[in-house]
């Protein structure tokens, strides 16, 4: 089980419990999904409840964030191994308060450092959409460098010494 805490950062492991209906509303949300595939049709909780166990079956981890002096769900966070040493990462911020600020930024922060230690990972890839310029320099703000370029999107490595 997974739980990071850091001054009001809660990061822990992502339970079915925590797909409710305003987790619902954030993945249909436009200024939130904008970007992310699930914007392509309606999200229902099954949908969420679906991929909770995928990435459950596979081992995959999956994180939700809170600010605990708020007590608001802020967003989540996923890793997906590759291989032994290399991960995928993927977020989403659920609360559009908290978009573009710096809680989210530490708090996606800390999880690369906990899963980086945790798992022994060397690399940590990242790919956003071409248009998502404020995913694509918030990777950058992570130490993230852009590897690859396509007509539609942007494929980013962070080395992890």
């Amino acid at each position: 089980m997974i739980e990071i805490k850091h001054k009001n950062i809660l990061i822990k492991d992502f339970e079915e419990k925590d797909i409710n209906k305003k987790f619902i509303n954030s993945l249909n949300n436009k200024k939130l999904n904008k970007f992310l595939s699930t914007r392509k049709r309606k999200q229902f909780k099954k949908d969420a409840i679906s991929y909770f166990q995928f990435m459950k079956k596979n081992e995959y981890i999956y994180l939700a964030v809170f600010d605990t002096k708020k007590k608001e769900f802020v967003g989540t966070i996923t890793f997906r191994d590759q291989d032994k040493k290399k991960f995928s990462i993927g977020y989403m911020v659920c609360n559009i308060k908290y978009l573009g600020n710096d809680f989210f930024f530490n708090s996606v922060k800390l999880a690369i450092n906990y899963v980086s230690k945790k798992h022994k990972v060397k690399e940590i890839i990242a790919g956003t959409d071409k248009k998502n310029l404020p995913s694509s320099f918030f990777l950058i703000k992570l130490g993230f460098k852009v590897i690859n370029k396509s007509d539609k999107s942007f494929k980013f490595l962070k080395n992890i010494k």
